[in-house]
């Protein structure tokens, strides 16, 4: 039996299926590997210390000496951030219509962009985080990329 309009619940219907779970995979990747960064910086700061080596070593032939709690706690600030994006993507990934692809987009626009900017930023002519900082946050840049297609392509349906 067909149902009016008015009959129809205005509830947002979630999504359900394969692209769904696709979708969602790799928004949890995306969070898993945000995640590993965060421990990875914690184990680094505990032990040798060679994410602070690196930039003291860009700052030490200009007399310079950063501190470490500074160069950690922005490595801190970009790996949970990035966690917190995209856990909260695992919400809006449910729902149905425009929302998620958009948002999803935004999310690994913004991931692309703390990448490029760990990988680039630069003082004194010489680069401050380590090359591996800028590479590590671009794989949940990946991550978003294939889960923003599959979002476009179960929008499209």
């Amino acid at each position: 039996m067909r149902q009016s309009l008015s009959e129809m619940s205005s509830e947002p219907t979630l999504r359900t299926g394969r692209g769904h779970r696709f979708a969602a995979i790799m928004i949890w990747a995306a969070v898993f590997v945000s995640v590993i960064v965060a421990a990875a910086t914690v184990i680094d700061q505990t032990g040798a210390q060679s994410l602070y080596g690196f930039t003291d070593a860009a700052y030490a032939s200009h007399g310079a000496t950063p501190d470490p709690g500074l160069v950690y706690g922005i490595l801190y600030a970009v790996a949970f951030t990035v966690a917190l994006i995209w856990a909260l993507m695992l919400v809006v990934v449910k729902a149905r219509g425009w929302w998620p692809p958009v948002l999803s987009a935004a999310a690994t626009l913004v991931t692309g962009a703390v990448a490029i900017l760990l990988s680039a930023t630069t003082e004194y002519g010489e680069r401050i985080f380590a090359p591996v900082c800028g590479l590590v946050m671009l794989v949940p840049t990946i991550f978003g990329i294939a889960s923003t297609v599959q979002l476009v392509r179960d929008a499209r349906h």
